[in-house]
């Protein structure tokens, strides 16, 4: 049987006390039978380009001697 971390939610053995995929340790109140905890994102999605900086981009791509 399997718990998961409550940070990342991945699956680990019941015998282990630390998460094999962030390293938080489990301890004794985490081995329940629970649904797992969603993973965590701690990067931020990426920003759009400018619509100016899209255009150059476009236009050195058709003409890359510029």
């Amino acid at each position: 049987m399997t718990r998961p971390c409550p940070s990342c939610g991945a699956a680990n053995a019941d015998d282990e006390d630390f998460c094999g995929s962030c390293g938080t340790y489990l301890g004794w109140a985490s081995r329940s039978t629970g649904p797992a905890a969603p993973p965590r994102t701690d990067e931020p999605a990426p920003r759009p380009e400018p619509p100016r900086l899209q255009a150059r981009i476009r236009e050195q791509r058709r003409d890359p001697a510029r």
